[in-house]
Protein backbone atom coordinates (compact mmCIF):
# COMPACT_ATOMS: atom_id res chain seq x y z
CA UNK A 1 0.00 0.00 0.00
CA UNK A 2 1.09 3.47 -0.58
CA UNK A 3 -0.31 5.61 2.25
CA UNK A 4 1.21 9.04 0.87
CA UNK A 5 -0.89 8.24 -2.86
CA UNK A 6 -3.70 6.82 -0.65
CA UNK A 7 -3.94 10.04 1.31
CA UNK A 8 -3.64 12.49 -1.75
CA UNK A 9 -6.17 10.45 -3.93
CA UNK A 10 -8.58 9.47 -1.45
CA UNK A 11 -8.73 5.74 -2.52
CA UNK A 12 -6.35 2.95 -1.96
CA UNK A 13 -3.44 2.77 -3.82
CA UNK A 14 -0.91 0.08 -3.82
CA UNK A 15 2.28 -0.49 -5.73
CA UNK A 16 3.59 -3.24 -7.59
CA UNK A 17 7.49 -3.68 -8.23
CA UNK A 18 9.16 -6.66 -9.80
CA UNK A 19 12.91 -7.56 -9.40
CA UNK A 20 15.51 -6.10 -11.96
CA UNK A 21 16.83 -8.81 -13.95
CA UNK A 22 20.05 -8.37 -16.77
CA UNK A 23 22.00 -6.73 -14.52
CA UNK A 24 25.97 -7.36 -14.46
CA UNK A 25 27.99 -8.56 -11.72
CA UNK A 26 31.21 -8.74 -11.53
CA UNK A 27 32.84 -10.65 -8.86
CA UNK A 28 36.63 -9.98 -8.24
CA UNK A 29 38.47 -12.31 -6.15
CA UNK A 30 42.16 -11.20 -4.95
CA UNK A 31 44.68 -14.04 -5.37
CA UNK A 32 47.25 -12.49 -2.86
CA UNK A 33 50.08 -13.04 -0.11
CA UNK A 34 46.82 -12.27 2.56
CA UNK A 35 44.48 -15.35 0.85
CA UNK A 36 46.87 -18.23 1.75
CA UNK A 37 46.10 -17.79 5.49
CA UNK A 38 43.93 -20.93 6.42
CA UNK A 39 40.88 -20.66 8.95
CA UNK A 40 38.54 -23.85 9.54
CA UNK A 41 40.68 -26.42 7.33
CA UNK A 42 40.38 -23.97 4.41
CA UNK A 43 42.42 -21.41 3.15
CA UNK A 44 40.81 -17.72 2.88
CA UNK A 45 41.08 -18.13 -1.16
CA UNK A 46 39.03 -21.06 -1.37
CA UNK A 47 36.28 -19.85 0.80
CA UNK A 48 36.49 -16.40 -1.11
CA UNK A 49 35.87 -18.65 -4.67
CA UNK A 50 33.50 -20.51 -2.57
CA UNK A 51 31.19 -17.26 -2.42
CA UNK A 52 32.06 -16.03 -5.69
CA UNK A 53 30.66 -19.11 -7.13
CA UNK A 54 27.77 -19.48 -4.99
CA UNK A 55 26.79 -15.76 -5.72
CA UNK A 56 27.50 -16.49 -9.39
CA UNK A 57 25.22 -19.29 -9.67
CA UNK A 58 22.58 -17.39 -7.75
CA UNK A 59 22.93 -14.35 -9.82
CA UNK A 60 22.78 -16.10 -13.08
CA UNK A 61 19.74 -18.03 -12.11
CA UNK A 62 18.06 -14.67 -11.28
CA UNK A 63 19.14 -13.59 -14.93
CA UNK A 64 21.71 -11.52 -14.62
CA UNK A 65 24.89 -11.68 -15.99
CA UNK A 66 27.81 -12.51 -14.24
CA UNK A 67 31.89 -12.09 -14.94
CA UNK A 68 35.01 -12.53 -12.87
CA UNK A 69 38.78 -10.81 -12.24
CA UNK A 70 40.82 -12.72 -10.50
CA UNK A 71 44.11 -10.73 -9.08
CA UNK A 72 47.48 -10.65 -7.02
CA UNK A 73 50.31 -8.61 -8.45
CA UNK A 74 49.05 -8.43 -11.89
CA UNK A 75 45.34 -10.07 -13.52
CA UNK A 76 45.30 -13.91 -13.59
CA UNK A 77 41.79 -14.61 -14.84
CA UNK A 78 39.18 -11.92 -16.30
CA UNK A 79 36.03 -13.33 -17.38
CA UNK A 80 33.48 -9.96 -19.14
CA UNK A 81 30.35 -10.54 -17.40
CA UNK A 82 28.35 -13.00 -19.42
CA UNK A 83 24.60 -14.05 -19.54
CA UNK A 84 22.26 -17.15 -19.94
CA UNK A 85 21.92 -20.44 -19.14
CA UNK A 86 25.65 -21.48 -18.97
CA UNK A 87 27.15 -17.68 -17.37
CA UNK A 88 27.81 -19.91 -13.68
CA UNK A 89 29.34 -22.54 -15.69
CA UNK A 90 31.85 -20.49 -17.24
CA UNK A 91 32.64 -18.48 -14.16
CA UNK A 92 33.80 -22.02 -12.77
CA UNK A 93 35.62 -22.97 -15.66
CA UNK A 94 37.76 -19.30 -15.41
CA UNK A 95 38.28 -19.72 -11.81
CA UNK A 96 39.34 -24.09 -11.93
CA UNK A 97 43.13 -23.76 -11.86
CA UNK A 98 43.21 -20.17 -9.70
CA UNK A 99 45.18 -20.63 -6.70
CA UNK A 100 46.74 -17.93 -3.85
CA UNK A 101 50.53 -16.83 -4.47
CA UNK A 102 52.82 -15.33 -2.09
CA UNK A 103 52.91 -12.25 -3.60
CA UNK A 104 51.89 -8.50 -2.73
CA UNK A 105 48.32 -7.71 -4.17
CA UNK A 106 48.06 -4.92 -6.37
CA UNK A 107 44.19 -3.48 -6.00
CA UNK A 108 45.14 -0.61 -8.47
CA UNK A 109 46.53 -2.75 -10.98
CA UNK A 110 43.25 -4.58 -10.71
CA UNK A 111 40.64 -1.57 -10.62
CA UNK A 112 42.39 -0.11 -13.58
CA UNK A 113 42.21 -3.30 -15.60
CA UNK A 114 38.50 -3.34 -14.24
CA UNK A 115 37.61 -0.06 -15.31
CA UNK A 116 39.42 -0.36 -18.66
CA UNK A 117 37.98 -3.96 -19.67
CA UNK A 118 33.90 -3.17 -17.97
CA UNK A 119 32.33 0.01 -19.60
CA UNK A 120 28.75 -1.01 -18.32
CA UNK A 121 27.17 0.10 -14.93
CA UNK A 122 28.12 -3.07 -13.11
CA UNK A 123 27.58 -4.24 -9.61
CA UNK A 124 31.62 -5.35 -8.28
CA UNK A 125 32.13 -7.41 -5.45
CA UNK A 126 35.20 -7.83 -3.93
CA UNK A 127 36.93 -11.05 -2.24
CA UNK A 128 39.61 -9.99 -0.13
CA UNK A 129 41.45 -10.61 3.78
CA UNK A 130 41.72 -7.18 5.27
CA UNK A 131 43.97 -7.40 8.44
CA UNK A 132 44.65 -4.37 10.03
CA UNK A 133 43.28 -0.49 9.39
CA UNK A 134 46.57 0.61 7.47
CA UNK A 135 45.22 -2.17 4.38
CA UNK A 136 41.78 -1.50 5.04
Amino acid sequence: MDWKATARRQKLISREYQLESNQSVMFMLDAGRLMTAETAGLSVFDQALNAALMLAHVAARGGDQVGLLAFADAVRTFLPPTGGPRAARRVVQAAYDLAPELVETSYDVAFRALSARVRKRTLVVLFTQVVDEVSA
